[in-house]
């Protein structure tokens, strides 16, 4: 999303979020990397529009190798991140920070997803977390404003031809395990190469697609959804922190404009659910089944879809429970409530003051 340093870090308690590095620093990219080289998790990096590992070795022979090794049963995930991380820059490289059982350097925006996921990266009983890092991030040289109006312009394009090597990997593996079914997570600006990827693939083996405050218009996601040949069942996390998110989205954003994901795919497909994290019904709902989910602190947040404690657990177990989550039963326990109202104002009102840990303030 296209949004400023210095806005990212509204409303969290703990005083070191306002700073851009805490603890260990990231390891010189000299350094041997180990990046996809642990059981049950690998690394591909989209580079000048071909698919490699991130640690260099060639991806197709890689490939085979691990799905030789995976269990029928074990789900197969693959991780997309959203705008500002890409593999061509180690300071934003996820197969080193969020995609990684270990993030290399500490901050409060980075976790391991595939740890939280419930993958050990000892072996493959647990299943195989693929992350796909593609090139998501701003042009440099920038302003902040013009990064705003041309960058993530530049990378909502991205997105879209890095859907396109998305759907070559798909194929891949429907040529190598012909009955194995592929889920996806993926988090803002990578829900649109998911979505692009469906548009592109000429299989149907997607399974499970979570969509965490996806940054894609409402209309795009459907006629993408519509025109795949499979029927993956999508799960579309939203948020109403994220709400100025979805805002900033629909502001710089090209494209048919429109409603974003953020505000809901709102359909009758019964494969397709809505699930607001900060819905009280979906909380309850939630914690009946036994994933109490935390209750998200920060007014203004595109990163709680993940950081919260329990969202990653609860996605793991969306992908590994495949008959106690389906959308169909979700759509009555985990939706928006109808009528609820899931958009960001046009005429957005002066922005609140919001404290700083100096005792200072700061607008959003």
């Amino acid at each position: 999303m296209p949004y400023p340093d210095r806005f990212s870090t509204v409303r969290f308690k703990n005083p070191s979020c306002f700073r851009k590095e805490t603890g260990a620093a990231l390891r010189h990219p000299s350094e041997k990397r180990r990046c996809g080289e642990q059981m049950g998790l690998l690394g591909l990096s989209l580079r000048a529009g071909n698919l490699v590992c991130a640690d260099g070795s060639a991806a197709a022979t890689r490939l085979r190798a691990v799905l030789s090794e995976l269990p029928p049963s074990a789900p197969l995930v693959i991780m997309l991140h959203g705008y500002r991380f890409t593999p061509d820059d180690p300071y934003r490289d996820p197969h080193r920070l969020i995609f990684a059982m270990e993030p290399e350097r500490k901050h409060w925006k980075l976790v391991s997803w595939p740890r939280g996921l419930g993958f050990s990266g000892a072996g493959y009983r647990d299943g195989l977390a693929i992350g796909f890092a593609w090139p998501g991030s701003s042009a440099t040289g920038l302003g902040r404003f013009a990064i705003a109006h041309t960058g993530f312009a530049d990378a909502y394009a991205r997105a879209a031809t890095s859907g396109t090597a998305l759907a070559g990997l798909l194929e891949r593996i429907a040529d190598i395990a012909p009955t194995r079914k592929v889920d996806i997570l993926a988090h803002s600006l990578g829900a649109r190469v998911a979505l692009q990827a469906m548009r592109s693939s000429d299989v149907g083996n997607i399974g499970r697609v979570m969509l965490m405050g996806g940054a894609e218009f409402r209309e795009t996601a459907l006629d993408c959804l519509a025109n795949y040949r499979g029927a993956p069942e999508i799960y579309n996390i939203t948020a109403r922190s994220n709400l100025f998110y979805d805002h900033l989205f629909r502001r710089f954003a090209p494209g048919v404009g429109g409603p974003a994901l953020g505000e809901g795919l709102q359909t009758s497909q019964t494969r397709c659910v809505d699930i607001d994290l900060d819905c009280p019904r979906t909380g309850t709902a939630l914690r009946q089944r036994g994933f109490p989910l935390e209750r998200g602190d920060a007014a203004i947040c595109h990163w709680n879809f993940y950081l919260r404690r329990g969202a990653l657990p609860l996605y793991g177990a969306i992908f590994r429970q495949r008959h106690s989550f389906r959308p169909a039963d979700l759509r009555r326990a985990f939706s928006v409530q109808e009528g609820a109202d899931l958009t960001w104002p046009e005429a957005v009102p002066p922005a609140p003051l919001l404290p700083l840990p100096n005792g200072g303030k700061c607008t959003v």
